[in-house]
């Protein structure tokens, strides 16, 4: 026991030695005044250096938030929903295909519905690659992907099917299942799972915006008083009023973190627009492309269901939920217009929904007097004042707002991230001036104490 003490007690004293030591090191250093100039000198350098450290890292805080936005998750919300609406442009033109069936339309007119089947189909398959090769969040994505993939097989083994026999029959009731109930889900749920995180990032960005920036303000402030005590220190001792290097420093300190400010707050302004405003409206014009095309093709299976009344009520009332998520999302992007133009077409994507609603009542009221064959020429007919014309004007519409607000957002991000770049190179240009002015303006008086 007496051994553990005696061993304690030495390191204590051991210990206290090396501290004592090391002081009395300090001290040696700083006895005299060109000592205490050169500590001054290499003081500025090492603050120059974090300098540049302190500035990058802030705007690294920034760039992150501008990747996220830009680059991880607005693409993949992008490619879930043209997913999503590709798919059901798909569906919605098979079933105009079977419908055109019923009336004895021409042959030409059904090509037409499977050649525009494909097509959305092969658009459908490109968006579904852009999604997959943008893969950031692990299996939160790729669950969604997968399931999409698995679905879209089988989808397209039983619509292959049902082309053979030229019957809308059990194939088609599978592959339409399969679409409302694995697949288009599906395409929501990696939206979802991309916007969440999009959110959260963009939250906690928001949340923790002047925390960051006090941060560097109080750097600032110790710049300031290293500069302050520094040049009275070199006043009282050399009895010059201004040194040039450290008046040069002080210069740079101020217009750089002025500098900082400003382009602190228009990258943050950029991102604010890019994010709340634009990508907002993108995101609602494409999910009320995807419902819109959700709520078209719903109209269609109404009046291939004429035998089974249960089905047609179950059918109106998806059309009637779904009617009122689409006018939902119409009215949030009327609330938030921000761009020349996106007015009047936010107001003109209303309008023509609104009359393709008043359209179908009257394909209800149609089919409910027994007149089936006038219902089908009016759910799929393409003259003005017709439902698929209507519906053709408002998907229009929409694609003039995404367009605006399309624009809007890549030229804001683009502006936020040259920001970042000249917030990022301003951070070497500050250490390097202040580093050599520093190191300059003191030497001289360093080297007039050698003689």
């Amino acid at each position: 026991m007496s051994d553990v003490i005696g061993v304690s007690r030495n390191s204590s004293i051991n210990s206290a030695n090396v501290k004592l030591s090391y002081s009395q090191w300090i001290k040696s250093k700083l006895k005299t005044t060109p000592q205490k100039f050169r500590a001054i000198q290499i003081m500025g350098v090492f603050i120059a250096f974090l300098i540049f450290v302190v500035v990058g890292l802030y705007a690294s805080h920034l760039k992150n938030l501008q990747q996220v936005i830009s680059r991880d998750t607005v693409p993949s919300i992008i490619a879930a929903e043209k997913l999503r609406y590709h798919l059901s442009n798909a569906h919605a033109e098979l079933i105009n295909m079977f419908l055109l069936k019923k009336v004895d339309a021409k042959s030409s007119e059904q090509n037409n519905s499977w050649n525009a089947y494909k097509e959305n189909i092969k658009k459908a398959q490109s968006s579904y690659l852009d999604a997959a090769q943008n893969i950031t969040y692990g299996e939160a994505e790729r669950k969604p992907i997968y399931d999409v993939m698995t679905g879209l097989n089988e989808y397209e083994r039983l619509i292959g099917a049902a082309r053979l026999s030229g019957k809308y029959g059990e194939e088609v009731e599978e592959a339409n299942s399969i679409m409302q109930k694995t697949i288009l889900p599906a395409t929501i749920e990696l939206d979802k799972a991309n916007y969440d995180i999009l959110n959260n990032q963009y939250k906690h960005f928001k949340d923790t915006k002047f925390i960051y920036m006090g941060g560097v303000f109080l750097f600032f402030i110790f710049v300031v008083a290293y500069l302050y005590f520094s040049q009275k220190y070199l006043f009282a001792k050399t009895k010059r009023k201004f040194n040039l290097g450290m008046l040069s420093s002080s210069l740079v300190t101020i217009l750089g973190f002025l500098g900082v400010i400003i382009l602190t707050n228009t990258t943050n302004s950029f991102l604010h627009v890019a994010k709340d405003d634009a990508f907002d409206s993108i995101h609602l014009m494409w999910k009320a492309k995807a419902t819109g095309s959700e709520i078209n093709f719903t109209e269609s299976l109404y009046l291939l269901e004429s035998a089974n009344k249960d089905k047609q009520n179950i059918l109106l009332n998806e059309f009637d939920k779904k009617a009122q998520i689409e006018m939902k999302y119409l009215l949030d992007e009327n609330k938030n217009v921000t761009f020349q133009g996106e007015g009047v077409a936010a107001k003109n994507a209303m309008n023509y929904f609104q009359s393709y609603t008043k359209i179908d009542r009257t394909i209800r009221e149609y089919e409910t007097l027994g007149r089936h064959g006038e219902a089908i020429n009016l759910c799929i007919g393409t003259k003005e004042g017709e439902s698929n014309y209507v519906f053709d004007q408002f998907d229009r519409s929409l694609d003039s707002v995404l367009d605006i607000n399309s624009k809007e957002f890549d030229s804001h991000v683009k502006s936020a991230l040259t920001n970042i770049y000249i917030l990022d190179f301003l951070g070497f240009v500050m250490a390097i001036i202040f580093g050599v002015a520093v190191f300059l303006g003191i030497k001289p008086r360093i080297e007039e104490y050698k003689y």
